[in-house]
C-alpha cells in the first residue's frame, strides 16, 4: 500500500505536469514540441532496457550475497552508463534525423528550431539509465518505494521549472527541468541505496547466462510495450498540429490507474515471484499470480466502465482553463473513452510480461511483442487515415487486446488452471453482475444527461459494491502484503 501511495502521488504530479503545459501551449505545435522533448529520454531508456533491465537485474541482485550484489551493481552502472552515454553523443550528431523518426509529421523548419535544445535534453540519458539501475537494486532489497520517489522527484522537478521559466520559452523550462529532475532523481536514489553498499567482492560468480537469458527475453517485450505509445505519438504527429499532444493527454489520464494499481502489483511481485519459482513452490507462485490477476483485472474493469462512459467530463474537469476550443474537448474525451476501454488488457499485459520473466519462459514475450507491434503498425495506418488520432488509439487498445489474448494462451499451457481458476472464482456474480450493474447505471446516466465526477464515482462505486457484496476478499488481497 505505500508503493501503491508513493505512485499516487507520483501520477498526480504527472497529472499536474501535463495540466501545466496544457494551460501553456494547449493542443499546439508548442505542446508537440514540449511533449517530444520531456518524453525522449525517458523513452529512449524504456526502448533499449525499461521493465526488460529490472526484469533482469533483480531476480541477479536478489541471488547474490551482499557484497557480490554490489559489485553486480558497479559492473552494470558502469556498462549501462558508457553505453548510454555514447548513445547520447550518437544521437545529438544526428539530431535532425532523430526528430524526423520520432515525430515525422513535423515540417523542417520546426526540426531546424528544435535540434540546438533537443541536444542539450540528450544529456539525460545516462543519467536516467543508471536510475534505472539503481532502483533495480533497490527493488531487490524490497526498497519499492524509491522508483515511486524518483518519479515525484522528476516531475516535481519539472512543474517548478514550467512555472518558473516557461515565460523565456517553454522549451526551455522543459529542458532545464529535465536534466534537473534526472539529476536529483538519481542523488536521491543513490543515498537510499548507501545503507546496503559493502566493499565490493568481484572474485563471486554470478549467473550471467540467467541475467542475458532473463534480459533478451523480457527485452524485446518491454521494449516493445515501451515502443506502442512512441510509434502512436508519431502517428498522431503526421494529422496535424496538436494532435501528438491531443494523444498524449489522452495516454496520462489511461496511466493514472496503471501506475496505482498494475505497477504498484508487479513492482512488488516481481522478486517474490521468482523466488517462489527458484525454491520450487509452484502451487505457491500459481495462487499468488491468480490473486495478482484477479486484483488486476477487477479494480481496472470497474474503473475502465465508468470513465469510458464519462471520458469528456473528465477531460474537461482535468483540464480546466487549458485552450482548447470546444471541438478539441470533444475529440480528446472520445480517445481517452477508447483508450479506457484497453486498459484492463493493459493491465494484464504487463501482469502477464511480469509472470513469464518469472518463469523464464521468455520466448513467448518475443512472439507476443511482434504481434502487438505489428497491429499498432498496420492498424494504425489504416485508422489514421479513417479516423484520425482516434484511429490512432484504437489502434494502440487492439494491439493490447491482441497481446492479453495471447499471453493467456501461453500462460495457460504452463500453469495449469489454477492462476485463473482463483482469478476467475465466482464469475457470474463477482465479475459479470457488478459490470452489467455498472454499465446499466453509466447508461441510465448517459440518458439522462447526468454527467461529471459525480456519475463516475457513483457508477464506480455500484461495480465494486456489488463486487465485495458478492466475494469480500477483494479487500483482503489488496492489504496482505504476504499474498500481493
Amino acid at each position: 500500500m505505500l508503493v501503491a501511495g508513493f505512485m499516487l502521488l507520483a501520477r498526480i504530479t504527472g497529472f499536474l505536469r501535463e495540466i501545466v503545459i496544457a494551460q501553456i501551449g494547449g493542443a499546439s505545435q508548442q505542446s508537440d514540441v514540449v511533449i517530444v522533448f520531456l518524453t525522449f529520454p525517458d523513452m529512449m531508456i524504456s526502448l533499449l532496457l525499461g521493465s526488460g533491465l529490472m526484469a533482469a537485474l533483480v531476480p541477479s541482485f536478489r541471488n547474490q550475497p551482499g557484497a557480490a550484489a554490489v559489485a553486480l551493481l558497479v559492473r552494470a552502472g558502469l556498462l549501462i552508463g558508457a553505453v548510454f552515454g555514447l548513445l547520447a553523443v550518437f544521437l545529438a550528431l544526428f539530431s535532425g534525423e532523430t526528430l524526423g523518426i520520432v515525430a515525422p509529421g513535423w515540417p523542417d523548419d520546426l526540426i531546424a528550431a528544435s535540434e540546438s535544445l533537443f541536444r542539450i535534453t540528450l544529456i539525460a540519458l545516462p543519467i536516467t539509465a543508471l536510475s534505472g539501475v539503481t532502483v533495480a537494486f533497490l527493488n531487490s532489497s524490497e526498497r519499492f518505494t524509491f522508483g515511486a520517489i524518483g518519479t515525484l522527484i522528476f516531475n516535481s522537478c519539472l512543474i517548478a521549472s514550467l512555472l518558473i521559466f516557461a515565460k523565456l520559452s517553454p522549451v526551455v523550462a522543459v529542458v532545464i527541468g529535465v536534466l534537473g529532475g534526472a539529476g536529483l532523481r538519481l542523488l536521491v536514489q543513490l543515498m537510499a541505496s548507501r545503507r546496503f553498499l559493502e566493499k565490493p567482492d568481484f572474485a563471486v560468480p554470478y549467473d550471467r547466462t540467467g541475467l542475458l537469458r532473463r534480459f533478451a527475453g523480457s527485452f524485446g517485450f518491454f521494449s516493445i510495450l515501451a515502443l506502442l505509445p512512441p510509434l502512436a505519438r508519431a502517428y498522431a504527429s503526421l494529422v496535424e498540429p496538436g494532435a501528438l499532444s491531443m494523444f498524449n493527454y489522452a495516454y496520462k489520464l489511461m496511466e493514472l490507474p496503471m501506475a496505482i494499481i498494475v505497477t504498484a502489483i508487479v513492482t512488488v511481485l516481481l522478486p517474490r515471484l521468482s523466488g517462489h519459482v527458484r525454491d520450487g513452490q509452484a502451487d505457491l507462485a500459481a495462487h499468488n499470480l491468480g490473486i495478482a490477476l484477479r486484483v488486476v483485472g477487477i479494480l481496472l474493469l470497474g474503473v475502465a466502465i465508468s470513465t469510458a462512459f464519462q471520458a469528456e467530463a473528465v477531460v474537461r474537469l482535468v483540464f480546466y482553463g487549458a485552450p482548447f476550443t470546444p471541438e478539441q474537448f470533444r475529440d480528446l474525451g472520445m480517445i481517452v473513452s477508447l483508450g479506457f476501454i484497453g486498459v484492463p488488457f493493459q493491465g494484464l499485459v504487463l501482469l502477464y510480461g511480469t509472470a513469464f520473466v518469472s518463469y523464464e519462459r521468455t520466448a513467448a514475450l518475443v512472439l507476443a511483442s511482434l504481434l502487438m507491434v505489428s497491429v499498432m503498425g498496420g492498424a494504425g495506418l489504416i485508422l489514421l487515415n479513417i479516423w484520425g488520432v482516434k484511429g490512432v488509439m484504437a489502434a494502440y487498445v487492439a494491439s493490447q487486446v491482441a497481446g492479453a489474448a495471447l499471453l493467456t494462451v501461453w500462460l495457460l499451457r504452463f500453469t495449469g488452471r489454477q492462476p485463473f481458476t482463483i482469478a476467475l472464482a465466482k464469475p457470474l456474480v463477482s465479475i459479470l453482475l457488478p459490470a452489467a450493474a455498472c454499465l446499466t447505471l453509466s447508461w441510465i446516466f448517459r440518458a439522462t444527461e447526468f454527467w461529471g465526477l459525480p456519475a463516475l464515482l457513483l457508477s464506480a462505486g455500484v461495480f465494486f459494491a456489488v463486487h465485495i457484496g458478492t466475494d469480500p476478499n477483494l479487500i483482503k488481497a489488496i492489504t496482505n502484503r504476504r499474498t500481493t
